[in-house]
């Protein structure tokens, strides 16, 4: 609580913030702080959904350079999420163009 701030925050009335204590207490379980926590629906209570598609020409455009200065961290990043089960790896014959842009506070 203290780290995130809850209780000393003076934008929530008393209330709220004993409110906002009780509901993260009581869903520690439940909530991901970090990627490898991140879960899934089993397939069992949710089947995957298919699309249906119509013939076509397959396409695939090749992604744009990664910064240099931020090559690293975007590739630990990515493996971090492949750890986490939140990006698998893939043969599709489909891949979309897509860039790496630095937030604000210099993380990616």
């Amino acid at each position: 609580m203290e780290s995130l701030g809850v209780l000393k925050n003076e934008f929530l009335w008393e209330e709220e913030r004993k409110l906002a204590a009780m509901v993260l207490k009581e869903n520690k379980m439940g909530i991901a702080w970090l990627e490898d926590e991140k879960g899934r629906f089993r397939d069992d209570y949710f089947s995957p959904v298919v699309f249906p598609v119509v013939k076509h020409v397959l396409w695939c455009r090749k992604n744009l350079p990664i910064p240099p200065a931020i090559r690293d961290e975007v590739i630990s990043l990515i493996k971090q999420k492949v750890a986490a089960g939140t990006y698998k790896p893939s043969n599709s014959s489909y891949r979309h163009q897509w860039f790496c842009v630095g937030k604000k506070d210099s993380r990616i």
